[in-house]
């Protein structure tokens, strides 16, 4: 059905006929994800929800990071303050569960640090690296 628009134009009839419905144009973003056409298929990303993530965590200006975990702690580990309360941290991880929409790549360093109640310096650590690989791919127009 995909580029045929007499298949389109009658489905879309067809729904239109058990719902109330407006034609509002091609989309350029839903649910805060932005949608850009490309010549034969479709970009989708999530940058300015990335750079909220980012704000939100208080590392708008961090260190990016190529890869979005961690193997093992820094040898001096200075918490950021704002991750480390484990309200925000658990805030943090579900913003984060949103982006793997677009971002499948984070998906299972993601999975590691869900329903945490009490982030040990391991699962902040590894939250501040996900702030940071977002913030690698901020810079690269990568999100």
């Amino acid at each position: 059905m995909g580029d045929n628009p007499d298949a389109i134009q009658k489905l879309l009839d067809q729904l239109n006929v058990k719902f109330s419905m407006k034609h509002l144009g091609e989309a350029n973003a839903f649910l805060g994800i932005h949608i850009k056409k490309q010549m034969s298929h479709y970009f989708l990303s999530q940058a300015h929800y990335a750079a909220s993530i980012l704000q939100q965590a208080n590392m708008l200006n961090c260190n990016p990071l190529s890869k979005p975990t961690t193997t093992k702690l820094p040898s001096v580990f200075s918490p950021n303050a704002v991750i480390f309360d484990p309200v925000t941290y658990r805030k943090l991880t579900d913003a984060l569960q949103y982006l793997t929409l677009t971002r499948p790549n984070i998906a299972f360093s993601m999975r590691i640090g869900q329903a945490i109640p009490f982030p040990e310096n391991l699962h902040l650590a590894n939250a501040s690296s996900w702030a940071q690989y977002l913030s690698h791919g901020q810079s690269r127009n990568n999100i």
